[in-house]
């Protein structure tokens, strides 16, 4: 693929730094509809954005709490060490056909915020009872929709609709969205996963469970971490009073490691202890 000089240097860097004049950023995101290196580098640019916005995934939350403890600090020092290597002014920009370093700067990001834990929705949060009666308290995962659906307006709009409404807690109206959301795009793991946390969130266990379960077999086909479906749909069957099927879900959610893996091994033990 041969270089696009659509933008100069200075607008390049303009563009990274959200600086870019609006008459000439229209004109980009014009130009980007029919250049495969400007989609990409528009496309990247809208990544690193939203990591700055709303911080890490759980999925990368996932892969990063998986490690050994010792990798965490190494990898920290090291993102650290590439971000300031990265921003340097002796450092060249790439023009596009190297557009795809500007992922490699998301990825930065993400490993520099990756010492942050899950930030709760809100004050408090549900609960569901275990077998003993004592009440075990959690937390709805953090939203986190896809930065950008290039040539899918109709989804993108659905996903920031389905953002709104789980942030602002209107989970029957996030739970509605995100169903027209797998409507349009059946194959969607994480829109299955946020509609069970969100049907979850308001007592619904039984349809909870079928969303979770959905995420989790689509996920399992994909090879993406398995923490959260298996976390949560583990909590819809103890909200239901089905504890024998949320312990295997437990076990494995602990033998797989992640972000729940230390809680869903200790609410295990509590399960089995119950009298």
């Amino acid at each position: 693929m041969s270089d696009c000089t659509f933008l100069t240097d200075a607008e390049l860097d303009a563009l990274i730094e959200g600086k870019l004049a609006v008459e000439r950023l229209e004109a980009f995101r014009a130009h980007a509809m029919d250049c495969d290196a400007c989609a990409l580098l528009a496309a990247d640019v809208d990544v690193m954005r939203d990591l700055a916005e709303h911080g890490p995934s759980e999925r990368e939350l996932s892969e990063y709490r998986s490690l050994e403890p010792e990798a965490h600090g190494a990898a920290g020092t090291a993102a650290a060490a590439s971000a300031e290597t990265a921003s340097s002014d002796a450092a060249p920009v790439p023009r596009a056909g190297g557009y795809r370093w500007l992922a490699v700067a998301a990825m930065l990001i993400v490993a520099v915020g990756l010492g942050v834990l899950l930030r709760p929705v809100g004050p408090g949060g549900p609960s569901v009872e275990l077998p003993g009666g004592e009440r075990l308290r959690f937390e709805a995962m953090v939203f986190d929709a896809p930065p950008t659906l290039r040539g899918q307006p109709d989804l993108e709009q659905l996903w920031q609709q389905a953002r709104e409404a789980y942030d602002s807690q209107n989970w029957s109206e996030a739970a509605g969205v995100l169903e027209q959301v797998e409507a349009l795009d059946p194959e969607d793991s994480d829109a299955a996963l946020y509609r069970g946390i969100a049907l979850l969130m308001t007592d619904r266990y039984d349809e909870a469970v079928e969303a979770l379960a959905r995420s989790r077999r689509l996920k399992q086909e994909l090879e993406d971490p398995l923490s959260a479906p298996l976390w949560f749909e583990a909590l819809a069957h103890l909200g239901a009073d089905r504890p024998a099927e949320a312990l295997p879900l437990l076990d494995r959610a602990a033998e797989t490691g992640g972000a729940y893996a230390s809680d869903a091994r200790e609410v295990a033990q509590l399960v089995r202890e119950a009298p």
